[in-house]
């Protein structure tokens, strides 16, 4: 018996902690949008819709039970926005070198 409670108490705490997460990256994109606008930063939109739209799909998912759903979900989501944003960066900010002849 004490062993199912447990078990019970751990998977609250991962659906909390989920939860929690996707509200943060909620939060500071909502943020990120609202700074970039601010300093007039140009970023295309669908970076920010992505980020919104899979913190509300894990959200969503784990708010109706499905933890394990929730977290891959995020954990694909996020990794590929940020793998977008991380790819689009190298484009965007080139080191430009004097050139040196010889």
């Amino acid at each position: 018996m004490v062993y199912a409670n447990s078990k019970s108490q751990s998977e609250r705490k991962r659906g909390v902690l989920i939860s929690r997460l996707s509200v943060l990256i909620f939060v500071v994109t909502t943020m990120y949008v609202f700074l970039d606008w601010l300093l007039e930063i140009h970023v295309q939109p669908f970076i920010y819709v992505g980020f919104i739209a899979f913190s509300f799909i894990a959200f969503f998912l784990n708010r109706v039970g499905r933890t394990q759903a929730a977290k891959t979900a995020g954990l694909l989501g996020f990794n590929s926005m940020i793998h977008v944003v991380a790819v689009g960066e190298g484009t965007r900010f080139t080191l430009e070198l004097p050139h040196q002849g010889i």
